[in-house]
């Protein structure tokens, strides 16, 4: 029985117990709150994903005794419920031998609010329950999650679980030490979370009075988070042979030192522990991968972390300057800032404090020879212009500048002089006035600048402007090269007042100046015409409230695929000869209000999508035929006042009959839905309509039978007539494979 998913299930069948046969119970991502009556008798039940045990303990936890046969995972849920000891009786889980993965987990969720705790947890109760669940010697997998005891039960850390390769602590809010563990010969796995109240970790973790100095013979992952009065880590004397990844998370008062012979190291982690000096004379230069540390009190490098891959360091750092320099030269991607997300798996990438990349001496040195293909800088707040040693960069393909917020300028030389440069973004860095055509190299296949609030001037030809202030100028022609520029993206540059001339090379344009704000970027024209611009695939317009026109020559651009055109106030006309755009396949105008002009000729007929929302042309593009449009699968069309019929009746109007999706949207005025006009829809697969309040019924003759998804948003009328419980729309609704409705 799969019931994996059913989120709002809460209860499960009350007589299963005459399910005799069932091997498998899956009652995983449900809200199933507790077992049903007779459960201890399905006793050939395999696997079982929870076990849930329900307040009132109207079915004890001693049922799992009969369930002798359960194999795989099992997780035991809701354990606070257990009133007392009393109610553990019997193995519950010793003799299941084939059971490899057991998660335990008291579910109420207290917590530590510095003072005392909340929802205090029955702390003896745990205990005893805990010391009578002990699993079966052959576990590999174990989760204690919430416990509430001061103290593990002996058999967490008992080396007869030989085969256990993985634990994991969490939330122990009361644990005022940690279980000895060190003597489980096979772990490799191990996480210890939130156990706010111990403050040392030492001899007793490892293994007190064992009979050999090698503790954790295989670990080789072990992971500290959220230890906020863990103050000293005693070593010991001991190591970590196999140890390859070392987590320390947020532990605030730790103090002292740290493991140091960890000869098999490949990735270190110690995030936020402000109190504690991270200091390694020497890294395994061979094995490691990733090295992040931040948010420490200092952090002192000898030699080796010049051969991580990624690394990640903030703070005071010393370090030696030639073995930065040595990870330099390997790198090929290198973000300068603070606040930095490096993916997990990113490799050769490192993360440099502002104050490091500002040694102009040191970067110089180290990049000379580098392979570094990315470059970022992010949120670095003292950068006023690139630094100088940019120039050494001679495999740059891409450069990033992320909220840079007193960048002022791109200078002439730095980035020009790099041929390689492919790809450049510039993001929320509202000191950036200007950007003209001489700062950016003519190998620049794609710029992208996002939220730069304060740009007024785009591909000028004029002097690059360094001052808080720029005037109006008259538009100046440019002759200048970007011949390899095919991406141009604009977007929230809400004080744009000048695009210079569009590169030839150009493919796709995206120009969107959307502002939360009141200022509105004042650019009338994106183009006079395009005569140099036949490469051009795709452009997308958005809240351009000044834009008066488009390119009077529009319809030349024979590689134009897709146009998009919204909230642009006052753009009154659509081009003529928009009919002759062979090539042109999506076609959406929407909330461009000024427009009432409709082109002589009509839409080219080759459209697959087109979407009509907001624009007073409905009445001639109606006239003119929307059944022309042989091709198209996808229509969308919204805010048509007066129409009282779709397709409207009174001039006979017809839909295409390729279509295969259609959107209905803020019809004010519908009354109902043409069923003439509906009848040819025989391949009509998805449908939704949108804020029509006056529409009551379908068509008369039914919706199209190839309809598979059906959409109803805030439509008061017709949702009434689909909620009677009865008649023609029930019918209908009653065929579809989806319905979704939903009021307002």
């Amino acid at each position: 029985m799969l019931l994996r998913g059913c989120w709002h299930l809460k209860k499960l069948p009350l007589e299963m117990q005459n399910l005799i046969n069932l091997r498998h119970l899956d009652i995983q991502d449900t809200c199933v709150e507790g077992m049903p009556q007779g459960i201890e008798e399905l006793k050939r039940l395999r696997t079982l994903s929870d076990f849930v045990v329900g307040e009132g303990n109207e079915v004890s936890i001693t049922a799992l005794t009969n369930l002798k046969f359960l194999q795989g995972t099992l997780r035991i849920s809701r354990l606070e419920n257990v009133a007392n000891d009393s109610d553990v009786r019997g193995a519950i889980l010793l003799d299941k031998e084939k059971m490899d993965d057991l998660v335990m987990d008291w579910g109420i969720f207290y917590f530590w609010s510095g003072l005392k705790f909340q929802n205090i947890p029955n702390e003896i109760c745990h205990r005893e329950v805990i010391e009578k669940m002990k699993p079966h010697g052959n576990l590999k997998k174990l989760t204690i999650i919430r416990y509430g005891g001061i103290q593990f039960p002996s058999w967490v850390g008992d080396p007869l679980f030989s085969n256990l390769v993985s634990l994991k602590l969490e939330n122990c809010f009361k644990c005022t030490t940690l279980p000895q563990l060190g003597l489980l010969s096979s772990l490799k796995y191990l996480v210890i979370k939130e156990f706010p109240n111990v403050k040392v970790v030492d001899r007793e973790f490892y293994g007190e009075g064992m009979s050999n100095s090698n503790p954790f013979p295989a670990l080789e992952t072990l992971h500290f988070e959220d230890m906020y009065e863990w103050e000293e880590w005693k070593i010991c004397g001991y190591e970590f042979p196999h140890l390859r990844e070392l987590s320390i998370v947020r532990c605030p008062k730790l103090l002292g030192t740290l493991p140091s012979h960890l000869y098999s190291l490949q990735k270190l982690d110690i995030i936020e522990c402000c109190e504690l000096v991270v200091s390694f004379g020497s890294l395994p230069v061979i094995s490691l991968l990733r090295l992040v540390i931040n948010g420490c009190r200092k952090v002192e490098l000898g030699g080796g972390f010049s051969s991580a891959n990624m690394l990640n360091v903030t703070g005071p750092f010393l370090f030696r300057p030639e073995e930065l320099m040595r990870g330099l030269r390997k790198l090929e991607t290198l973000t300068i800032g603070s606040d930095v997300y490096i993916p997990r798996f990113n490799n050769l990438h490192w993360k440099l404090d502002e104050g490091i990349a500002e040694n102009e001496e040191l970067l110089q040195k180290g990049v000379a020879d580098s392979e570094i293909r990315i470059l970022q800088f992010h949120r670095c707040e003292r950068l006023e212009r690139l630094l100088p040693w940019l120039h050494s960069l001679k495999s740059l393909r891409k450069l990033s500048i992320e909220g840079c917020f007193r960048l002022i300028s791109l200078p002439d030389a730095v980035i020009y002089s790099s041929l390689c440069l492919e790809e450049l973004t510039i993001d929320y860095c509202h000191s950036l006035i200007s950007i003209g055509r001489h700062q950016l190299p003519s190998s620049l296949k794609r710029l992208k600048i996002s939220h730069c609030t304060e740009l007024q001037r785009l591909l000028d030809v004029g002097e690059a402007y360094s001052s808080s202030r720029v005037t109006d100028e008259d538009s100046i022609s440019c002759n200048t090269n970007l011949s390899n520029l095919q991406n141009l993206e604009i977007d929230g540059c809400s004080s744009l007042t000048f695009l210079g001339e569009l590169p030839a090379s150009l493919k796709y344009l995206v120009l969107n100046c959307f502002s939360f704000h009141s200022i509105n970027a004042k650019i009338e024209s994106i183009a006079e015409r395009f005569d140099n611009n036949t490469f051009l695939e795709s452009f997308k317009i958005r809240y351009l409230p000044y834009l008066k026109s488009l390119p009077k020559n529009l319809h030349i651009l024979n590689n134009l695929h897709h146009i998009k055109i919204s909230h642009c106030d006052k753009l009154k006309v659509l081009p003529d000869n928009m009919h002759n755009l062979t090539s042109l396949q999506e076609l959406a105008i929407q909330d461009c209000p000024g427009i009432i002009s409709f082109p002589e000729e009509g839409f080219p007929t080759n459209l697959t999508s087109l979407c009509i929302h907001n624009v007073e042309i409905y009445t001639p593009l109606f006239a003119w035929g929307l059944h022309r449009l042989t091709s198209l699968k996808n229509l969308s069309i919204g805010g048509c006042p007066g129409v009282l019929s779709f397709p409207q009746d009174e001039i006979d109007m017809k839909l295409p009959t390729s279509l295969t999706s259609l959107i209905i949207e803020e019809f004010q005025d519908l009354k109902y839905l043409s069923s003439k006009g509906f009848q040819s829809l025989t391949s009509l697969e998805y449908m939704r309509i949108v804020r029509c309040p006056k529409l009551v019924s379908f068509p008369k003759n039914g919706l199209p039978p190839s309809l598979l998804q059906l959409q109803i948003y805030n439509c008061p009328l017709l949702q009434k007539s689909c909620q009677k419980g009865k008649g023609r729309e029930l019918q209908e609704l009653a065929r579809i494979p989806f319905v979704e409705i939903i009021g307002s």
